[in-house]
């Protein structure tokens, strides 16, 4: 039994501390994505707050919350990493709405098919017209034929609300890649 017990110690001893220095990488790109996602969203807008809700959020967005939700912001797992809400004058048509919720889950590295669930979970929670899957690299092909094949994998359940897939490269603070496109209407489409 000793021995066991033993082993088992030296077994926790070597377990690799991934998940724990993987969350500690995520959690320091949160500013630097809610400045890149504040950059794509507030051109011509009237009103752009993005914060880092990972932690809590504001009196400022939860003034802009629809009360049901409120009682969820106490839970770490049903916040988003970050949560804005944009308006644009209603003759804008930069996005398919001019008054919305946009989250964001924010992945170092390559994201997957969970991680686009767990993204589409807060953009249902918080009605969220634009809900993000940030990462670090592109996702792995099978995934993107995957959401190719079954582009319903990106709808939410709400009217035309949408999942999106994107890169934010570190180095240069900025997104420079979206699937299936990016949901700005009055830019030009790209290819994925």
């Amino acid at each position: 039994m000793a021995r066991k017990r033993r082993t088992a110690e030296k077994q926790d001893a070597e377990t690799p501390t991934a998940p724990v220095e993987s969350e500690e990488k995520e959690k320091r790109l949160y500013s630097a994505v809610r400045d890149a996602l504040h950059s794509y969203f507030s051109p011509g807008s009237l009103d752009c707050i993005f914060e880092v809700t990972a932690e809590g959020v504001s009196d400022v967005l939860q003034g802009k919350l629809q009360d049901e939700v409120l009682f969820l912001l106490g839970s770490r797992e049903l916040r988003p990493d970050i949560l804005g809400h944009v308006e644009h004058p209603i003759e804008s048509k930069a996005f398919y709405y001019h008054s919305f919720f946009v989250t964001a889950e924010v992945k170092d590295g390559t994201p997957t098919v969970n991680d686009l669930f767990q993204a589409k979970k807060y953009g249902e929670i918080y009605e969220a017209a634009i809900s993000l899957l940030v990462s670090t690299q592109k996702p792995e092909e099978r995934l993107l034929r995957l959401l190719k094949r079954k582009s319903v994998l990106l709808h939410l359940p709400m009217s035309m609300f949408s999942a999106y897939l994107c890169r934010f490269l570190a180095k240069d603070g900025t997104i420079d890649w979206w699937f299936p496109e990016h949901p700005r209407r009055d830019l030009p489409t790209q290819s994925p």
